[in-house]
């Protein structure tokens, strides 16, 4: 990874145990493309109120009716938060990937008012629908270019789509919003896989794909890449990041379940409060990371009730888990790639012994668990995945990520 700025230092400041004080280290004088960028002034009632809330939610003195969501650091919490806002303020319920569809000021106010003037359904307005998915093309290119998938939280994987090269296009194939989940509530997960891969199938026939997925929506891939399989086509190749094969883990006792739990609990709770020692995160940061610590904070009444979508996307990924582990997967005739994040940088299986064909990267993402799709490591794991699926002349060796 090649750094964005240099600096010149006479001396690294050590700290007392000798190592190098990365917090005495001096700041880059260099300023983001939000902040580089003319001003332009918020101009009528939907860009004023909007720009309110982005001062309010992203922390900024003044926000251009231009200025990208993204590049004032805004994330799928701060979108979730900003979203409920927007509902109560406007009374109009908007889709979290609004902001990567309309990521500024001026284009999310166009959107309000031309859904409150027309009377559209926000919720299913931003790509290409099935029965229960929505395509949506995180990056664009040519009707000839491969194509990675990446499954569920579009949000989630902007960094990496950025990543490439632009020798694909990325899409993102996602369940919009809770209606589209109690029709799927209804469907066994053969009936779920299948409606993804007709959407896929009518909107990239013929063309080389890729389906990344983290965690659960790891076998969601799978499963839709089993789907998308035929005679006329090269078979869909899969990354699955922190994916375990559930059907083979078995249900473990409830004392046992009890002691994993807390001990992933206070892992997660000793990288998060790292981050936050070093200044990465704040304290709220820092509490809403940690579901445990949300909990008692909500229950004590100090802490908002949780969101909407928040809510949705923790009901999606026990829905698809559930489906996920009464399934046995068949062996699979594409390439399937698995990745490890830090939270699980000591397992090497994941439960797929048994299944042959599963190559392990041998580089560990940085980050905890959905940290580690847009942290340090996301330009590594785009070039293992361009590297290895995209340019298969070229030779594939990674040690470690960046």
């Amino acid at each position: 990874m090649v750094p964005s700025d240099f600096i010149k230092v006479e001396e690294f400041p050590l700290s007392p145990t000798g190592k190098i004080d990365r917090k005495k280290l001096p700041e880059p004088e260099t300023t983001s493309s939000a902040e580089t960028a003319a001003f332009v002034a918020p101009e009528g009632e939907y860009e004023q109120a909007l720009a309110t809330i982005w001062r309010e939610f992203l922390s900024h003195d003044e926000v251009s009716a231009t200025a990208d969501f993204f590049d004032l650091g805004g994330d799928s919490l701060t979108a979730f938060r900003m979203l409920a806002k927007v509902r109560t303020t406007f009374d109009i319920k908007l889709p979290v990937s609004s902001f990567l569809t309309e990521p500024t000021v001026r284009q999310l106010a166009s959107c309000i008012e031309e859904d409150r003037n027309t009377h559209k359904d926000p919720e299913r307005r931003c790509g290409r629908n099935s029965q229960t998915w929505e395509l949506l093309e995180l990056s664009s290119g040519s009707s000839t270019q491969p194509v990675i998938l990446t499954i569920n939280q579009p949000i989630l994987y902007r960094n990496l789509a950025e990543n490439f090269t632009g020798k694909a296009v990325v899409a993102n194939l996602h369940v919009p919003d809770r209606a589209c989940l109690t029709v799927q509530r209804s469907m066994s997960f053969e009936e779920i896989a299948a409606d993804a891969a007709s959407l896929v199938k009518s909107t990239y026939r013929g063309r080389k794909v890729v389906i990344v997925g983290l965690c659960v929506n790891g076998l969601v891939a799978l499963k839709i890449a089993e789907k998308l399989v035929s005679s006329d086509v090269e078979p869909p190749s899969v990354v699955m990041i922190d994916t375990w094969h559930l059907a083979k883990l078995g249900r473990l006792p409830p004392v046992s379940s009890y002691i994993k739990k807390w001990v992933q609990r206070s892992k997660r709770w000793g990288y998060h409060f790292k981050q936050y020692r070093s200044g990465q995160i704040g304290l709220s940061d820092l509490v809403q990371k940690n579901n445990l610590s949300n909990k008692i904070l909500r229950k004590l009444n100090i802490a908002e009730p949780a969101l909407e979508d928040e809510e949705f996307i923790v009901d999606l990924i026990y829905h698809l888990a559930e489906r996920c582990r009464n399934h046995e997967f068949k062996l699979y005739q594409g390439d399937v790639m698995l990745f490890r994040s830090e939270k699980f940088a000591s397992n090497n299986n994941f439960g797929w012994d048994s299944v042959s064909g599963i190559e392990q990267s041998n580089c560990i993402l940085k980050g905890w668990h959905e940290d580690a799709v847009g942290g340090a490591s996301v330009r590594t794991m785009a070039q293992i995945i361009e590297s290895r699926f995209l340019t298969p002349s070229k030779p594939y060796h990674f040690a470690a990520a960046e």
